[in-house]
Order: structure tokens, then sequence, then C-alpha cells
């Protein structure tokens, strides 16, 4: 099942989720397209402005989901690490 394909873990408030891979390569634009709510999804350089409306977003008390393919699983992990230090 894809349950047990997929690991999740939770880091000071964000929730990352590490997803199957598979062979379609999708950009930032094609995967929003698909999505039932396109609105709610933000494609987004890893930068000072994002780890800002993250933080906005924490603090609200929003659940706060960050999916991509490559750096953002350790940008996002040494970001939040650096602002807990």
């Amino acid at each position: 099942s894809r349950s047990r394909h997929t690991r999740y873990i939770s880091v000071t408030g964000v929730q990352t989720c590490a997803l199957p891979i598979c062979q379609a390569v999708l950009s930032p634009q094609d995967l929003v397209s698909h999505l039932s709510n396109p609105q709610q999804a933000v494609i987004a350089e890893l930068d000072e402005g994002l780890l800002n409306e993250i933080n906005q977003a924490r603090a609200a008390g929003s659940l706060v989901l960050v999916m991509g393919a490559g750096p953002i699983d350790g940008w996002i992990r040494n970001k939040l690490a650096d602002q807990d230090r």
C-alpha cells in the first residue's frame, strides 16, 4: 500500500512528507494544476521570504505542509534548527 512506502515526520510544527518516487517528473506548476484546490498551493523559492511565510503560518497555528523534490527537506530542517538555537 502507499502508506507503507510513505514516511512522515513532524519537525517543530512543520510537517514534511517523503513521497514514493515515481518515473514521471512534474514541474511545480504541473503539480499545482492537478490539485483539487490549487489556490491553496504556493510555489516558492528557498529563501528568507519563504521562511518568513512559514513562521507566520506556524505562529497563527496553521499546519504547514512542505512538499518538494530536492533540497526542501534539508533546507527547512536546518532553518528551523537554527531558530531553535
